[in-house]
């Protein structure tokens, strides 16, 4: 169960920046794990707690020490790796980049694999971070220089942030590289979802994060290429609250991210005419998703981060 307390990015931005470091490992530190602790419970190599000794139990798992101090009988319990490879996509089109402060998809989609890859990192599962864009451009920091690291050192997490696996260190680059992944106009999906076996081994977990204006053609043959090779799927699609619920009037400025084209319109007029065309997109995604079986939440990004997380948690028992 995760903590009442609402956990919102608006409260975490300190001078308009996020550490997705300290936000995911603070965040989970604050989170009773209770369901996969207890499918993770198991005779490993890191001690967990006692419980009671129970018929057919091994005896080699008894605690002998604590049976000669209070003569009662107990087994030890551990942690044990789950052995789960698990493949974050974020969508980096420019239209993420919608949204001010903490309502940015952008920023709330980085903050939200942060979360989940440090809920993963507690399980001592394999991660990897890719996006929907292909070439050098998809190991391109942000320009905007860190005092902090040194170009070539983000450059390096970046790249290896690619790469599954479950080293303490490789969580480390993953996070460096969400501070500083930019999103990128130029989009091309279909070299994400040519070939999965390229970067995705059988039976692993794949997670995309996306505002759904990519091609839905794109999505759907993402998501059944994985499925072919026994991935379990998911999808967060990601909505700021003015393409949730836009204004009842008033007039504003509707900007095409990946163009830059403008359009001058009153809201009154069109939106109705828009959130009918937005429940028939959103229609045809659940649809697809539902035939290809594939996990979908919803996240405005004006909802709580612990909020958004148990949604996805209450869907699938990946935590």
């Amino acid at each position: 169960m995760l903590e009442e307390h609402p956990l919102r990015l608006d409260d975490l931005l300190s001078e308009g920046k996020l550490d997705f470091q300290w936000l995911a490992r603070s965040l989970v530190q604050g989170m009773q794990f209770g369901a996969h602790r207890s499918s993770v419970r198991g005779h490993g190599h890191e001690f967990l707690s006692r419980r009671e000794y129970q018929p057919g139990d091994p005896l080699k798992f008894v605690d002998w020490k604590y049976w000669a101090r209070s003569d009662q009988w107990f087994v030890k319990e551990f942690h044990r790796e789950t052995n789960r490879t698990a493949y974050f996509f974020l969508d980096r089109s420019d239209s993420m980049n919608f949204g001010s402060g903490a309502l940015n998809k952008w920023l709330y989609a980085r903050a939200l694999v942060a979360c989940l890859v440090a809920t993963l990192e507690s399980a001592r599962d394999a991660v990897s971070l890719h996006s929907f864009q292909s070439g050098q451009d998809e190991v391109e920091a942000d320009d905007v220089p860190d005092p902090n690291f040194s170009p070539e050192l983000i450059q390096s997490a970046i790249e290896s942030a690619q790469i599954p696996s479950a080293r303490p260190d490789h969580y480390d680059a993953i996070y460096l590289a969400l501070q500083h992944l930019p999103t990128r106009k130029i989009l091309q999906p279909e070299a994400a979802i040519q070939n999965p076996t390229e970067w995705a081994k059988p039976q692993g977990l794949s997670i995309l994060l996306t505002d759904a204006f990519l091609p839905e053609e794109s999505i759907m043959k993402w998501c059944a290429d994985l499925k072919s090779m026994d991935h379990e799927v998911a999808v967060f699609h990601l909505l700021s609250p003015d393409e949730w619920d836009p204004p009842e009037a008033g007039e504003c400025t509707l900007r095409e991210q990946e163009t830059g084209a403008e359009l001058e319109l009153e809201w009154s007029s069109v939106r109705q005419e828009y959130l009918k065309n937005r429940d028939l997109s959103i229609a045809r995604l659940e649809d697809g998703f539902r035939r290809e079986e594939v996990d979908y939440c919803r996240i405005i990004t004006n909802e709580p981060l612990n909020e958004a997380l148990q949604k996805f948690f209450e869907i699938r028992e990946i935590v």
